[in-house]
């Protein structure tokens, strides 16, 4: 089940009829944000003060909750067609989201979640392409159409993430 964690121990016994054996072990399930923080992270809080909320610090691939994740904020490119946002990001982090909001003040966001591959068309002609590289970090580009730039040419993006 997603987003859960443990520890049980199972017992194993098998058998063909004339022989049987039996093993026990112990199955420790850690959510994966959970395993990453020390213990006083909170995944909106920013424990080490970097300005990067802890939970977006372990998405976007930080080693520890400690690094100074400001470095792996996204980067920013435009060109005629597209603003586009390309960043790093863990594997698998279910059952956190991560989502694109965007806006043309500070104050109003539209939001589509970013799926974990590739897709064409998230809304709004939105696009997300997703190059994965196991065991290494996703390459993630999100490619936001300037056609939505306001009529005063404004057009903000950021990251958002919970863990849901």
């Amino acid at each position: 089940v997603s987003g859960l964690s443990g520890t049980t121990t199972i017992t194993v016994t098998v058998s063909d009829g004339v022989l049987t054996a039996q093993d026990t072990f112990t199955l420790s399930v850690n959510a994966m944000y959970l395993s990453w923080a020390t213990g006083a992270e909170s995944f909106g809080g920013d424990a080490n003060r970097d300005g990067v909320a802890d939970g977006m610090a372990w998405i976007l691939g930080a080693s520890s909750p400690s690094v100074n994740a400001s470095t792996l904020l996204p980067a920013q490119n435009k060109d005629e067609s597209f603003l586009s946002l390309n960043f790093k990001r863990v594997n698998v982090y279910s059952p956190a989201k991560l989502y694109l909001q965007f806006g043309y003040d500070l104050t109003n966001w539209t939001e589509y979640e970013i799926p974990a591959t590739s897709n064409s068309n998230i809304g709004a002609g939105i696009e997300v392409i997703v190059v994965k590289d196991l065991p290494n970090p996703d390459q993630v580009t999100v490619k936001v159409p300037t056609a939505l730039e306001s009529t005063k040419g404004t057009l903000f993006l950021r990251l958002s993430a919970t863990n849901n």
